[in-house]
């Protein structure tokens, strides 16, 4: 029994001594099991990394193309397309894998030579900042000046009806012919043998500097810029070619500026020569327009249905608001007409079509007719003032513009200063300044005036507006927020911070501005441009007769960055709120405006908010991870006394 007794003292001995070993195996086994956990969640977290840099991941292509006699063909819908001079003949694909087909090619079948590429940018470049489509999707064409290739076409795929930039810098070749939707063009330096051919429908063109035989740029629904075309010399004696113009637009805005010390404009003598109003189809074609029942006479109300027909706008209020009825129904329908039918009222009565005829050609007034909205163009000449500089070359620029302005500045660089060295032609009738597009205004008032805009609506929206630049115009930003605090945080932010309460509908809409600037004297500072544009905003974004603005508006300056950095924004006020503002504060009185220094009202309450949300975040998070480490540990603890117990049993 001794013997019995002490072998199992001596088991037990054992057993009590391999306890701690056992305690030792299971919290080894859980640090293990901790290990490969955490080993596995950042396993995850490098794989949504991966994931994320492989969707924006650039990959680049390059082909080969035939120059000297070649054509190259290229279609876009959704990238920008470079046109660069280099070494190489060359065209160079950038685009990101995941959100950009893969290009379709054509190479000529003797040279395997790249004859043609279509690529398309599906997710399209609204999202992108400044809706620059060459962050996602880039073609660049590649010219070597001295080999360069014969003709190079650029068009725009049909389901793509975003904005697409065609930029060409210091190239030569004999045609170039863009024709698309929505593709901007701009060419500086550019040399062509031969002619360049520019139609778009929504986007604006600019040349500048910029040599052509005969230059083609149609815009239907935006401006067209023409700068210092550096015309071809006359091959005999380098002597001046002359320059026929021949320019469009619909509403009396067009500006032709030209250094009256060297050279002339002749304008033709009889504007309606290619419009007659004695022609029976034209008189036809102006009585389908504005006498409605066919009765050979023309009523005040008929009058107004068929301006309505017409891309036309009077007064000052243009584009926002058209007085045409106030202004042109007592010209058109004197009182004499009207006492001999017995009306009452000015413009009451009727006039024939014969007499309405007399009095559009007698105003001289080509915007009444409606042969003049789409078939004709007006003419000009531009000669040097010596007959002896005068060459026998002819060069024809035809620049037209239905819904914008034109603008054509033949000064040379070297004399490109104001006042007795110019003179500016301007078509007559035409509102100068500073507009926005009909077809924008039309955008605002039915998706933003109609809705937010009233002084008593209760909707609230964060508008971002981008503006193109073009002419005397900066590309720039404007933000209008129905509440001021909307300007202070980001909208992500500030829908964080409270909780869901402020989340503003957030509206990017990209505009246009017509450059219709109609003087001798220099163009207006930047400064006031950006005023100019505020005006037509406000004019805009407001009903009628409303002369306070919902919220706050404000310009974003160039170096303005998000908090806690330093902010830069600029509003207008009236001069009489800038002068009660405190010292120091940047107020700078353009007219009856001044450009004032935007601070938002609630700024130091806004500050305390995120300040108190940002500790109440830190101490929830401690308390969550206090929490976790808790629950953690204590279910640590309980696996470890739940395996000590099994080998107990064991």
């Amino acid at each position: 029994m001794a013997g019995g007794e002490q072998k199992e003292a001596d088991a037990g001995g054992v057993a009590q001594k391999q306890l701690p070993v056992a305690n030792k195996n299971t919290g080894a086994r859980a640090k293990r099991q901790a290990r490969v956990g955490f080993f596995f969640f950042w396993l995850v977290i490098i794989g949504l990394k991966l994931l994320a840099w492989t969707n924006l991941f650039m990959a680049t292509l390059e082909f080969e193309y035939e120059p000297g006699d070649s054509e190259l063909l290229v279609t876009t819908g959704g990238c920008d397309v470079h046109i660069e001079s280099g070494k190489k003949s060359i065209v160079t694909v950038t685009r990101a894998t995941s959100r950009t087909g893969a290009p379709v090619t054509t190479f000529d079948p003797g040279s395997r030579g790249l004859r043609a590429l279509n690529l398309e940018h599906s997710a399209g470049c609204l999202d992108l900042p400044s809706f620059d489509c060459s962050l996602m999707c880039l073609i660049t064409i590649t010219i070597n000046n001295d080999d360069p290739p014969n003709k190079i076409k650029v068009r725009q795929l049909d389901a793509d009806v975003g904005r697409v930039d065609v930029t060409a810098t210091g190239v030569t070749f004999a045609t170039l012919d863009v024709r698309g939707r929505g593709l901007a063009c701009n060419l500086t330096d550019v040399s062509a043998t031969k002619n360049i051919w520019l139609q778009i429908q929504t986007a604006p063109i600019t040349i500048t500097d910029t040599k052509a035989h005969d230059i083609y740029a149609y815009s239907n629904s935006a401006p067209v810029y023409i700068t210092r075309p550096a015309l071809l010399d006359s091959a005999d004696d380098q002597r001046q070619p002359t320059l026929n113009l021949e320019y469009r637009t619909n509403d009396q805005r067009t500006a032709i500026v030209y250094p009256n010390a060297t050279h002339q404009l002749t304008l033709p003598p009889n504007p309606w020569a290619k419009c007659p109003l004695d022609d029976p189809l034209i008189g036809q074609q102006v009585q389908e327009y504005y006498d409605t029942d066919m009765n050979y006479r023309i009523t005040p109300a008929e009058f107004s249905e068929g301006l309505n027909k017409m891309p036309k706008c009077c007064g000052s209020g243009c584009p926002q608001v058209s007085f045409c009825h106030i202004m042109l129904v007592p010209e058109m329908f004197p009182m004499t007409t009207m006492e001999s039918v017995g009306g009452e009222g000015v413009g009451a009565g009727y006039v024939s079509i014969k007499e309405f005829l007399h009095k559009i050609k007698d105003n001289n007034d080509t915007s009444l007719a409606p042969c003049f909205k789409r078939n004709c163009v007006n003419g000009a000449t531009v000669t040097a003032v010596d007959p002896a500089e005068r060459g026998t070359e002819q060069i024809t620029i035809t620049a037209k513009s239905d819904a914008a302005n034109v603008r054509i500045d033949l000064r040379p660089i070297e004399t490109k200063r104001y006042g007795a060295m110019q003179r500016t032609h301007c078509s007559a009738g035409g509102v100068t300044g500073i507009h926005m597009l009909a077809s924008d205004v039309a955008v605002f008032k039915a998706e933003i005036q109609a809705q937010y805009g009233a002084i008593e609506a209760t909707a609230d929206i964060l508008l971002v507006v981008d503006v193109i630049g073009a002419g005397h115009v900066q590309q720039g930003r404007f933000v209008w927020a129905t509440r001021p605090i909307y300007l202070d945080l980001e909208p992500a932010l500030l829908s964080f911070f409270s909780l869901g309460l402020l989340n503003p509908n957030v509206k990017r809409i990209r505009i246009y501005v017509g450059d219709h600037f109609c003087s001798d004297g220099p163009p207006p500072s930047e400064a006031e441009v950006k005023l100019l544009i505020y005006e037509q905003l406000f004019k805009t974004i407001n009903p009628l007769y409303q002369d306070v603005m919902r919220g706050a508006m404000v310009y974003i300056e160039h170096d303005h960055m998000t908090r806690p950095l330093k902010r830069s924004m600029t509003t207008y006020v009236s001069d009489e709120q800038c002068a009660a503002s405190e010292p120091g504060e940047n107020c700078l009185g353009i007219g009856p405006w001044a450009q004032h220094s935007f601070e938002p009202p609630l700024e130091q309450w806004t500050d305390a908010a995120v300040l108190i949300s940002l500790c109440l975040s830190g101490v929830v998070t401690v308390m969550v991870v206090s929490g976790f480490n808790y629950l953690a540990s204590g279910a640590l603890r309980k696996a470890a006394k739940d395996r000590e117990l099994k080998e107990k049993v064991r």
